[in-house]
């Protein structure tokens, strides 16, 4: 049986700052979509929405602020295993807000079901990378 990873955890070891309004946005974000993932894709869970609800905050602010905790944490250097989570977007260039709540989310809800047989390799492989 895996060890539960939550979102806080998880983004702090892919070198994300809990300083940056983003970062709570995307806890938030990532933990709705991680709790309903068929609800996210049949877009009766709107990450936006939740936001507003649970910080007050409307959809330009909260988008703003999750940008650029994820292009922060992304333009650290050396941060290779945030990179290797998102293979197809180019060195100056980080995912979108929603790729990265969903792929985070997803991973992450798979993960702590046990869908994994380890830790050992990265999302795109259908596993949660290591965590050192």
């Amino acid at each position: 049986m895996n060890n539960v990873l939550n979102p806080t955890t998880y983004l702090l070891r892919l070198g994300f700052f809990p300083q940056h309004y983003g970062f709570g946005y995307l806890v938030q974000a990532i933990s709705a979509v991680a709790a309903n993932p068929k609800g996210y894709y049949s877009r009766s869970v709107d990450i936006f929405e939740v936001l507003k609800r649970d910080f007050g905050v409307q959809r330009p602010k909260a988008s703003r602020c999750m940008h650029y905790s994820i292009a922060t944490a992304w333009q650290a250097p050396n941060n290779e295993e945030l990179r290797r989570l998102f293979p197809t977007c180019q060195a100056n260039y980080p995912p979108a807000v929603t790729e990265f709540v969903c792929r985070i989310a997803i991973g992450l809800s798979e993960y702590n079901q046990g869908g994994f047989a380890d830790a050992s390799s990265d999302i795109s492989d259908a596993r949660m990378p290591a965590l050192n």
